[in-house]
Protein backbone atom coordinates (compact mmCIF):
# COMPACT_ATOMS: atom_id res chain seq x y z
CA UNK A 1 0.00 0.00 0.00
CA UNK A 2 1.63 3.45 -0.76
CA UNK A 3 1.89 5.68 1.26
CA UNK A 4 -0.72 7.94 0.63
CA UNK A 5 -3.51 5.63 0.54
CA UNK A 6 -1.93 4.42 4.10
CA UNK A 7 -2.67 7.85 4.93
CA UNK A 8 -6.20 8.08 4.44
CA UNK A 9 -6.83 5.01 5.93
CA UNK A 10 -5.35 6.04 8.93
CA UNK A 11 -7.57 8.68 9.25
CA UNK A 12 -10.88 6.91 7.97
CA UNK A 13 -9.94 4.43 10.91
CA UNK A 14 -10.11 7.30 13.52
CA UNK A 15 -13.75 8.58 12.44
CA UNK A 16 -15.93 7.90 15.10
CA UNK A 17 -20.08 8.81 15.00
CA UNK A 18 -21.51 11.41 16.80
CA UNK A 19 -25.17 11.78 17.87
CA UNK A 20 -26.18 12.61 14.78
CA UNK A 21 -24.74 9.43 12.83
CA UNK A 22 -22.29 11.38 11.12
CA UNK A 23 -18.87 10.69 10.85
CA UNK A 24 -16.24 12.93 12.99
CA UNK A 25 -13.02 12.91 14.24
CA UNK A 26 -11.88 14.02 17.60
CA UNK A 27 -8.39 14.07 16.84
CA UNK A 28 -7.53 17.92 16.68
CA UNK A 29 -5.74 19.93 13.58
CA UNK A 30 -3.44 20.70 16.38
CA UNK A 31 -2.36 17.49 17.44
CA UNK A 32 -1.09 16.78 14.19
CA UNK A 33 0.25 19.99 13.65
CA UNK A 34 2.37 19.82 16.79
CA UNK A 35 4.30 16.83 15.32
CA UNK A 36 4.11 17.79 11.87
CA UNK A 37 6.47 20.72 12.34
CA UNK A 38 8.80 18.34 14.37
CA UNK A 39 9.41 16.46 11.44
CA UNK A 40 9.66 19.24 9.48
CA UNK A 41 12.52 20.86 11.71
CA UNK A 42 14.03 17.08 10.88
CA UNK A 43 13.40 17.41 7.44
CA UNK A 44 14.88 20.94 6.68
CA UNK A 45 17.92 19.22 8.42
CA UNK A 46 17.84 15.95 6.43
CA UNK A 47 17.54 18.37 3.41
CA UNK A 48 21.26 20.46 4.26
CA UNK A 49 22.42 16.96 4.91
CA UNK A 50 21.84 15.68 1.43
CA UNK A 51 23.02 18.91 -0.15
CA UNK A 52 26.06 18.91 1.89
CA UNK A 53 27.23 15.43 2.15
CA UNK A 54 28.90 13.37 -0.57
CA UNK A 55 26.35 9.53 0.14
CA UNK A 56 23.00 11.42 1.04
CA UNK A 57 21.55 7.74 1.12
CA UNK A 58 22.47 7.47 4.37
CA UNK A 59 21.72 9.76 7.72
CA UNK A 60 24.89 10.95 9.46
CA UNK A 61 24.48 9.46 13.52
CA UNK A 62 23.14 12.39 14.87
CA UNK A 63 20.21 12.75 12.30
CA UNK A 64 19.35 9.21 13.30
CA UNK A 65 19.21 10.28 17.08
CA UNK A 66 17.04 13.38 16.08
CA UNK A 67 14.53 10.81 14.05
CA UNK A 68 14.60 8.70 17.19
CA UNK A 69 13.64 11.56 19.49
CA UNK A 70 10.54 12.00 17.22
CA UNK A 71 9.05 9.17 19.25
CA UNK A 72 9.58 10.45 22.47
CA UNK A 73 7.56 13.96 21.12
CA UNK A 74 4.58 11.43 19.93
CA UNK A 75 4.95 9.62 22.95
CA UNK A 76 4.56 13.13 24.97
CA UNK A 77 1.24 13.80 22.99
CA UNK A 78 -0.33 10.77 22.99
CA UNK A 79 0.46 10.54 26.78
CA UNK A 80 -1.58 13.46 27.49
CA UNK A 81 -4.90 12.11 25.51
CA UNK A 82 -4.18 8.62 25.34
CA UNK A 83 -7.80 7.56 24.19
CA UNK A 84 -7.40 10.17 21.07
CA UNK A 85 -4.03 10.61 20.08
CA UNK A 86 -2.81 7.32 21.17
CA UNK A 87 -5.69 5.44 19.05
CA UNK A 88 -4.17 7.70 16.25
CA UNK A 89 -0.62 6.83 16.94
CA UNK A 90 -1.25 3.19 16.66
CA UNK A 91 -3.47 2.79 14.01
CA UNK A 92 -1.18 5.11 11.37
CA UNK A 93 1.61 2.91 12.42
CA UNK A 94 3.71 5.98 13.30
CA UNK A 95 6.12 4.38 16.10
CA UNK A 96 7.16 1.57 13.83
CA UNK A 97 7.41 3.67 11.00
CA UNK A 98 10.21 5.69 12.87
CA UNK A 99 11.65 2.23 13.62
CA UNK A 100 12.07 1.94 10.48
CA UNK A 101 13.83 4.94 8.92
CA UNK A 102 17.13 3.62 10.26
CA UNK A 103 19.41 5.81 8.65
CA UNK A 104 18.14 5.79 5.09
CA UNK A 105 17.55 9.04 3.65
CA UNK A 106 14.72 7.46 1.45
CA UNK A 107 12.85 5.88 4.26
CA UNK A 108 12.84 9.30 6.64
CA UNK A 109 11.49 11.65 3.17
CA UNK A 110 8.77 8.19 2.75
CA UNK A 111 7.65 9.19 6.33
CA UNK A 112 7.64 12.98 6.39
CA UNK A 113 5.66 13.08 3.45
CA UNK A 114 3.20 10.24 5.37
CA UNK A 115 2.68 12.45 8.13
CA UNK A 116 2.07 15.44 5.28
CA UNK A 117 -0.70 13.26 4.12
CA UNK A 118 -2.27 12.59 7.35
CA UNK A 119 -2.64 16.66 7.79
CA UNK A 120 -3.95 16.97 4.72
CA UNK A 121 -6.33 13.73 4.91
CA UNK A 122 -7.50 14.58 8.73
CA UNK A 123 -8.31 18.31 7.32
CA UNK A 124 -10.58 16.84 4.31
CA UNK A 125 -12.09 14.93 6.35
CA UNK A 126 -13.31 17.19 8.87
CA UNK A 127 -10.78 17.71 11.61
CA UNK A 128 -11.34 20.73 13.86
CA UNK A 129 -9.09 22.97 16.05
CA UNK A 130 -11.90 23.10 18.45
Amino acid sequence: MDIIAKAENAIKSIMVKDKFNNNVLMLKTGHIRKFLTSVNLVRDRVEVYKMSSAGPERLSPELVAEIKFLKVKLLFLAGREKNIVGGFVEKAGLMEMIDGIGDSTAKFDEFARYIQALGAFHKFYGGKDK
